[in-house]
């Protein structure tokens, strides 16, 4: 890591360090970045309980009168400082994580959904999502680009593409990427002529390499799923194949039927009454055990499905195999 990173981490620390001594410090940050921020001083005067905990990391959002939601019109690069707590809002911009050292752990609003971006990892989070990052950690070097929605606008624009929902996660982001973040982080630092115009160059070529790279990827999701399934089988959902890939359970939906022209439900359906199939010609399993193990709720259900797909009982099959 270059000296103007370095010189920036350290800047950065420093300055977070001072302002979250202030009470009236962070009331003014609430001021400048929060869109809610009047409801959120209003809350702040009748509410005492409210006043007492806010920002505390431990409430959930249900228990939150009003979520703070941040808005900025500024491209920008900050260190996710070891002075920032965990909290649960929103933005109305695009947010990129990207993880130099270390990892960075971040849950999902309202669903709690545990999303961890590992070194050299990057995760983009779309306006409206509400979110927290947990605190970070001595060892852990993670940047958080603020980018105002009309850069993604014009990307999604100039290309082609499905406006990004959701979070985001590259996982094999490659080399190039980092070094357009390097780049993008330079040119915020020294501000020098231009420079705007600059940082949005490196952030197009970055969304460029990202789903150039993601586009590359989308042709494995079928082979991922084949192996999620094989050992997950009895408990597999689309929200938790989606989890560990890095998705939301309505984009990894949208890919897996793109890709192969099925939902998650039929590829799940077939998985079980292929399994099913197969217990039933080499086991004297009871049907109502082969149900419970392939994740059907009682024999009733394999009953069902089996009968619609093949003509003939499970029961049936089995005899007329034997």
């Amino acid at each position: 890591m270059n000296s103007l990173i370095q010189a920036k981490i350290q800047k950065d620390e420093a300055e977070d360090r001072a302002y979250v001594r202030s009470r009236e410090a962070v009331l003014q940050k609430v001021r400048e970045e929060f869109a809610n921020a009047d409801q959120i001083f209003e809350l702040l005067r009748s509410d005492r309980a409210f006043a007492a905990t806010y920002f505390d990391y431990r409430l959930t959002p249900e228990k939150w009168p009003v979520i703070p939601v941040r808005r900025s019109d500024v491209l920008y690069v900050k260190k996710h400082t070891l002075s920032q707590r965990p909290y649960v809002h929103g933005h109305e911009f695009y947010e990129l994580i990207y993880v130099a050292k270390g990892q960075c752990r971040h849950c999902v609003y309202p669903e709690r959904r545990q999303i961890t971006v590992s070194a050299g990892q990057i995760l983009l989070i779309a306006p409206g999502v509400y979110h927290a990052l947990n605190r970070a950690g001595e060892q852990d070097v993670i940047f958080k680009i603020v980018i105002p929605k009309p850069y993604v606008d014009a990307f999604v624009k100039a290309f082609g593409i499905a406006e990004p929902e959701g979070c985001i996660v590259f996982r094999d982001p490659g080399d190039q990427a980092e070094y357009f973040l390097v780049k993008m982080t330079e040119e915020g630092e020294r501000r020098e002529i231009g420079w705007e115009n600059a940082m949005n160059h490196w952030l197009m070529l970055l969304l460029t390499e990202l789903y150039r790279g993601k586009r590359r990827s989308y042709g494995r999701l079928r082979e991922r799923l084949e192996s999620y399934l094989a050992s997950a089988l009895p408990y597999a959902s689309l929200s938790d194949f989606a989890r560990r890939e890095g998705y939301s359970a309505d984009r990894a939906g949208k890919l897996l039927k793109s890709e192969t022209g099925r939902t998650f439900s039929e590829w799940v359906n077939a998985r079980r009454l292929s399994a099913a199939k197969q217990r039933l010609a080499e086991s004297d399993l009871p049907i109502e055990r082969i149900a419970s193990e392939l994740g059907y709720r009682n024999a009733s259900g394999l009953y069902k499905r089996f009968s619609a797909a093949f003509g003939i009982t499970p029961n049936a099959y089995r005899k007329m195999l034997r």
